[in-house]
């Protein structure tokens, strides 16, 4: 699957460091997004493979979405034998906090398209 989305084959050796590791894949990430360069984005397929092993979200005010890696799939943000709510309400925390920075002053700095365009009215920047 990663050879088929980045268009490069991974050449990982069973002795390599995370470090090593990493320095290949951001490498390779870096080359994908150098080769893509006046190429429109597909919105419909567009997706992101968040590398990081710790859990994280943000905001992307580029493509007007929430990023959140797969990370966030371990205690304590989730719990395989816990309520089905606490798990649903622990991941909709995530996201609507990061929702709101599509609001904030950062966010009122691009459109719903990833323009750069301020939406704000004069009112609300004050």
């Amino acid at each position: 699957l990663l050879n088929r989305h980045y268009g490069v084959a991974f050449d990982f050796r069973e002795n390599m460091t995370f470090l090593e590791m990493y320095h290949r894949m951001r490498k390779n990430e870096v080359q994908r997004m150098l080769s893509a360069i006046d190429i429109p984005r597909d919105w419909e397929n567009f997706w992101m493979l968040h590398l990081y092993g710790t859990p994280g979200a943000f905001y992307n005010s580029l493509a007007n979405d929430v990023v959140i890696s797969a990370a966030f799939l371990q205690k304590p943000f989730f719990d395989a034998d816990a309520p089905a709510a606490f798990n649903f309400g622990s991941f909709a925390a995530v996201v609507g906090h990061e929702l709101t920075h599509g609001f904030d002053v950062n966010g009122a700095k691009r459109d719903a398209f990833g323009n750069s365009h301020n939406w704000w009215s004069e009112e609300s920047r004050q």
